[in-house]
């Protein structure tokens, strides 16, 4: 007996492209094809999160790096660029082969990017989790001496100075290096309660 189990799946991705009069297909962003071992011309099913719609066709790859996720021909009927999506694919397998097997989840940004927090098990959102322990935490703290205050990004981080959680480990590291507008990670220690800021036990 055989059983068909889902082999890969791309979580919530955005369409960026829909493009009708092309051949059928849809274009993904050759890293997330390789995050999830997709392979080009594999037939994958497209579940679109935002208006309903199931429907199946194949994968094409696209330029690395791109984030491009594009419905091309009559699947382009099915969806409208903004939309969230998800795209899977599923394998044939014995029992035996099952039993060890395991799918590749690929969880990306709105920009279609993987969201590596996600891969290691942080899941963001809800007050009740924000605060507590987790494997990784990525955040943009500094970058050199520059000050940036874009759409969705702020360096240095605008709670640098304030966090001991980030300021002890840090300190160990690079204690002069200047925070922009409040000296060095060493003066912006002294000034936080550090209480209770330990390392995790190895292992």
């Amino acid at each position: 007996m055989h059983l068909t189990l889902l082999k890969a799946k791309i979580h919530r991705a955005t369409v960026t492209h829909s493009e009708l009069n092309y051949e059928g297909s849809v274009a993904i962003d050759g890293l997330l094809l390789d995050a999830t071992g997709i392979r080009e011309f594999e037939q994958v099913h497209v579940w679109d999160v935002t208006n309903g719609a199931r429907f199946t066709t194949y994968a094409i790859r696209a330029d690395e790096g791109s984030g491009i996720i594009s419905l091309n021909g009559g699947a382009a009927r099915h969806v409208q660029v903004g939309d969230l999506v998800i795209i899977a694919a599923f394998a044939s397998m014995d029992a035996a082969e099952a039993d060890a097997f395991q799918p590749k989840l690929v969880y990306v940004d709105g920009q279609n990017r993987i969201n590596i927090e996600r891969r290691a098990g942080r899941v963001r959102g809800g007050e009740a989790t924000r605060w507590g322990p987790r494997m990784l935490d990525l955040d943009l703290l500094l970058y050199g001496d520059q000050v940036l205050d874009l759409p969705g990004l702020q360096v240095p981080h605008p709670y640098l100075h304030q966090r001991a959680f980030v300021l002890v480990p840090l300190a160990e590291i690079a204690p002069e290096a200047p925070i922009p507008g409040h000296g060095t990670v060493a003066a912006a220690l002294r000034t936080v309660d550090a209480g209770g800021v330990e390392p995790l036990a190895p292992g």
